[in-house]
């Protein structure tokens, strides 16, 4: 019956759907073009330059601290 399977073939059967094969360091099963599409990175939103300049921006409007070097006041005499 499955005697002429070889050990993965048997896994594959077993745990995946037709037309996708198991991986074990993954424990999941992925398709025979690579694997699915989950795992992929969102679009960015926001070019580095975009970004740079929204930085600028808000840090021109913020108020500047104090500066801890600025000279004690003199006692009067």
């Amino acid at each position: 019956m499955y005697y002429d399977m070889n050990e993965q073939e048997r896994i594959d059967r077993q745990m995946c759907k037709p037309g996708y094969t198991w991986n074990a360091t993954l424990g999941k099963c992925l398709g025979y073009g690579g694997g699915s599409n989950e795992g992929s990175l969102p679009e960015p939103k926001e070019t580095p330059t975009g970004a740079i300049k929204q930085e600028t921006a808000k840090r021109a409007k913020a108020p500047k601290p104090l500066s801890a070097k600025t000279p004690a006041p003199r006692p009067t005499p």
